[in-house]
């Protein structure tokens, strides 16, 4: 698999998010971001065995989507057919403000999220730390063990 040269990415124009916050940011599927890395379309580094996307300063600057505009209804007749056209009713100042806070509570939903996740990944981290140094000490007391039991065994010979 091909990596990609961190030495061509202008990190000054922005900064690196994992996958799964990168397509929340950007709009992007998850699939497509892959598609992309796969592909060697996107500026994006491996670390860790996780990939981080190269999120552009001129991406930060996005707008929230806005809603999609309301229709109603209205009746034109067409040949003795009643048709219903969706006439697109536009969206006032105050729902697009809603937008807005929607979004950024969403993100700020997001990031506590994202910092709880990676508190509980630092705790089994450290976990898993304490958890090696007990098995390590408990092989070095097997080792003692096998090696008093070796010495009684060659004394036990001995006598008889």
């Amino acid at each position: 698999m091909s990596q990609h040269v961190s030495e061509t990415c202008n990190e000054g124009n922005g900064y690196w998010l994992p996958i799964t916050e990168y397509s929340v940011k950007s709009g992007m599927s998850l699939s497509t971001i892959r598609r992309k890395i796969k592909s060697n379309s996107i500026s994006y580094r491996l670390e860790k065995g996780k990939y981080l996307i190269l999120f552009a300063k001129k991406e930060q600057t996005m707008q929230p989507v806005e809603p999609t505009p309301k229709a109603t209804p209205i009746s034109i007749s067409n040949r003795n057919h009643q048709e219903i056209v969706r006439m697109p009713r536009l969206t006032t100042h105050e729902e697009k403000r809603e937008s807005i806070v929607r979004f950024e509570q969403d993100d700020a939903a997001f990031h506590m999220v994202t910092d709880a996740y990676e508190h509980a990944l630092h705790e089994k981290s450290e976990r898993i730390k304490l958890l090696e140094n007990r098995n390590k000490e408990l092989e070095d007391r097997l080792n003692e063990l096998r090696l008093l039991v070796q010495v009684l065994e060659e004394k036990y010979e001995v006598r008889y």
